[in-house]
């Protein structure tokens, strides 16, 4: 078998070439139990002969069949307003015969979305978008990651995992790009700005001059941009550069107009999988998804407040809260249970928006160039992250002791201070939380509060104040709640710790099996 991949081969195959092909196959077309890891068949892709299509939810993957045997498959996965190819394998009694680009051209055409090359290429898979080149014209350009701008393919060279290749949509070249760029410059460059769709009867200028039809542009006060590749010459540099919203409306005669903030934009475009236009009759209220998103992942709007240093000691301040309750009796099930609804995943390999918030600090501490986050400030920040020495097998064994309760209180310890170094905490209140964590069972009511509290202040400032929708906070909320003094013509009650309520911890423990899945 011949591998055009665009990644290493995971797993070792024998003497039998065609094994992995079909094994894939077996694995997709053969009868799955719903879960993570099962397949659904989908609608075939128009004009490849004698297809199959098949998604878990995590790739697609697409086969080609020579009556019932697979000779040739394409592993796609969602990336940006496209998707990534992952991985081309095809059966070496079929090699030579230039199946990947046509597969390439129809899963594009089908799909009208973009394709990007994955992060590094080996030359077989480089030949495939030299050949597509060839074939698409200037439907193939270079994509730079930073500046989520399309860049001349020959500016791409292999091995940097900024730049990549990209297979446009046959309609972006023919029709414009003005959704696309409209809607880059508000999510990518000023989310202050506001998207507007609208149909348009152009009086001058423009490929459309005299003929309706959908346009999209954005605006900021009085002032208009209007970026499409259709505009040429002076008026398109105008309308680059910004004109008057009176005379922009004079010139497009628009109706029909819809307005879009940033934050809609983003909604709209995760559930259309479309740069647009959309449905319009959208509603944008956020609906309560408690049960399957993590709340630090709705409050910060994915991360979109946080910086890769917020990251870091979101998560070393959810471990050492975690400690905390661990080491306090009445609490210490509900620590288990946090471990547990982390850790039931066993690694940080795959994004999951109904994790905890600790596995998606971890996830994004892991994978710092996913694009599942819009995490401030992305240059620093990942560069910053990519430096950590993060061991995500450590924290995952840490994780299962606690589930356990195999952790004493030297590897408690132990394990703290390794952590603060792999996250690289500088920040010295974080360190004394660390020894006051330690200390925990023996500190006094008194001192147990201000802790508290100060775990408390810190979560509800981080990220401009989005770090109080961090799960953990429920815990801290329930045990520092007050306790009421009883009556004066109540029965005595027996002694007990008056640091919480019982309901409380009802409330958290049934709020964490719930995260379980």
């Amino acid at each position: 078998m011949s591998l055009i991949s665009e990644i290493y081969q995971e797993k070792p195959y024998g003497n039998n070439d065609s094994s992995y092909i079909t094994d894939k196959y077996q694995e997709a077309s053969g009868r799955q139990p719903f879960g993570e890891n099962g397949y659904i068949k989908l609608s075939s892709i128009p004009g490849l002969p004698n297809n199959e299509v098949y998604d878990n939810g995590t790739v697609r993957i697409v086969f080609l069949l020579d009556q019932d045997n697979p000779i040739f498959l394409l592993v796609l996965q969602k990336h940006l307003d496209g998707w990534m190819t992952k991985n081309v394998a095809v059966h070496n009694q079929y090699t030579g015969r230039g199946f990947a680009v046509p597969v390439y051209l129809a899963v594009s055409k089908a799909y009208k979305q973009p394709l990007y090359s994955f992060t590094s290429q080996t030359p077989a898979g480089n030949k495939v978008w030299q050949n597509l080149k060839q074939k698409a014209g200037n439907r193939v350009v270079g994509f730079d990651k930073n500046t989520r701008q399309d860049i001349e393919f020959d500016n791409i060279y292999n091995g940097d995992r900024n730049t990549r290749a990209k297979l446009l949509p046959e309609n972006v070249r023919a029709d414009g790009d003005c959704y696309e760029a409209a809607a880059k410059e508000v999510l990518f460059k000023d989310r202050t700005k506001t998207l507007v769709h609208a149909d348009i009867l152009p009086r001058l200028g423009g490929p459309g001059i005299g003929k309706p039809y959908g346009h999209a542009w954005v605006e900021k006060g009085n002032m208009v941009w209007d970026l499409s590749n259709n505009h040429k010459g002076e008026m398109g540099k105008m309308f680059r550069n910004g004109v008057q919203k009176d005379l922009y409306y004079g010139i497009a005669d628009p109706s029909n107009i819809k307005t879009y903030t940033a934050e809609q934009v983003t909604e709209l475009i995760q559930k259309h999988q479309d740069w647009g236009p959309w449905p319009t009759n959208e509603g944008f209220e956020l609906i309560d998804s408690e049960l399957c998103e993590s709340r630090l992942f709705r409050s910060t709007r994915r991360f979109a407040t946080l910086t890769g240093r917020d990251i870091a000691n979101l998560m070393y301040l959810n471990n050492l809260i975690m400690a905390m309750l661990y080491l306090d009796k009445d609490f210490n099930k509900t620590a288990k249970q946090y471990a547990s609804a982390t850790a039931q995943y066993s690694t940080y390999a795959l994004f999951r928006t109904h994790a905890t918030d600790m596995y998606l600090l971890a996830y994004q501490i892991c994978h710092p160039d996913n694009d599942n986050f819009n995490i401030k400030d992305p240059v620093n920040s990942k560069n910053f992250l990519d430096r950590l020495k993060f061991s995500k097998d450590k924290h995952i064994n840490f994780l299962r002791k606690i589930q356990r309760d195999y952790v004493d209180g030297s590897e408690l310890t132990t394990y703290l201070f390794r952590l603060e170094s792999q996250l690289n905490i500088t920040d010295g209140r974080y360190k004394t939380w660390r020894r006051s964590v330690l200390d925990w069972p023996r500190l006094n009511d008194q001192n147990r509060r201000a802790l508290v509290r100060r775990f408390q202040n810190e979560l509800r400032v981080i990220g401009g104040g989005t770090g109080r929708g961090s799960e953990l906070l429920i815990s801290l909320d329930a045990i520092n709640q007050p306790v009421a003094k009883p009556k004066a013509t109540a029965k005595p009650k027996p002694k007990t710790d008056k640091y919480v309520s019982k309901p409380s911890i009802s409330k958290i423990e049934k709020f964490w099996s719930r995260k379980m899945v």
